[in-house]
């Protein structure tokens, strides 16, 4: 199973993580290539959990999910 990711932008300084264009494929035998994509996922975190043992998420947005299912 093959994952693919355009692009991964990591801001500590800003407290934000970006995923664009992420990919998940099936593995052989299934009829479609994919089985999960998304255009993009944008975390903000609370800065000043970063460097603890416990990190806040404030936010999670997720763009233009697909997942494919198959029986």
């Amino acid at each position: 199973m093959a994952v693919k990711v355009n692009n991964i932008d990591i801001s500590v300084l800003k407290g934000t993580v970006g995923i664009n264009n992420l990919d998940i494929h099936n593995p052989e035998g299934y009829s479609n290539g994919s089985a999960f994509t998304l255009k993009d996922v944008n975390v903000k975190l609370d800065i000043s959990s970063i460097f603890s043992n416990t990190i806040v998420i404030n936010e999670v947005s997720i763009l233009d999910p697909e997942i494919n299912y198959e029986i």
